[in-house]
């Protein structure tokens, strides 16, 4: 999996480091075990791949994000690969189309009216993600059903995404998923 994810970074000409050795790490990484550093126009960025059964101490995980957020041109990517089933590889499910898409933007704008501002969230993201969904399928991405972030991240990783709308839509997945996991969102 590890592979898998560099191979991303470098089909879009980035420089990366698989599994660097602390000899070739900058010295606020030593110690850390990042599995991928990319060289990125914009600067660097430490990725760890976490794969079913390979989970590390989170712990660890949050120490080596503030470490490496607290140095400017450097920044944290977690790459999750959460698999369950083997046939979610090369399982294909369809998108919603353009009809079902207006017909549940028409619904999000009626919670929305009746004040239902987190539902209406929910039912307008499933629009925005069947857009992603099929915006990642015509650009060739083959990517498992592994969930909203990591569609949104494939996107800006393979370029298909500029950073500012990499960013709002992750700030709208994280309001969307507070509000569909029963939280109150922070809007």
């Amino acid at each position: 999996m590890v592979r898998e994810a560099a191979d991303r970074y470098i089909r879009n000409g980035f420089p990366v480091q698989i599994m660097p050795m602390d000899a070739d790490v900058p010295e606020f990484l030593r110690g850390f075990r990042p599995d991928l550093i990319v060289t990125t126009p914009e600067g660097r960025i430490v990725v760890n791949v976490k794969t079913k059964g390979t989970a590390r101490a989170s712990e660890n995980l949050e120490d080596l994000k503030k470490v490496v957020e607290s140095h400017p041109g450097w920044r944290y990517q977690y790459y999750l690969d959460n698999r369950r089933e083997d046939e979610l590889v090369s399982a294909e499910q369809p998108v919603l189309t353009p009809d079902e898409i207006e017909t549940r933007l028409q619904a999000s704008q009626h919670l929305a009216d009746i004040g239902l501002l987190d539902s209406a969230l929910v039912v307008a993201w499933s629009s925005i993600e069947a857009v992603l969904w099929e915006a990642s399928r015509s650009e060739g991405l083959s990517l498992p059903n592994q969930g909203a972030g990591p569609l949104v991240t494939a996107l800006y990783t393979d370029g298909d995404l500029d950073r500012e709308d990499y960013l709002a839509l992750m700030q709208i997945l994280k309001v969307r998923s507070q509000a569909a996991h029963g939280f109150h969102s922070e809007a």
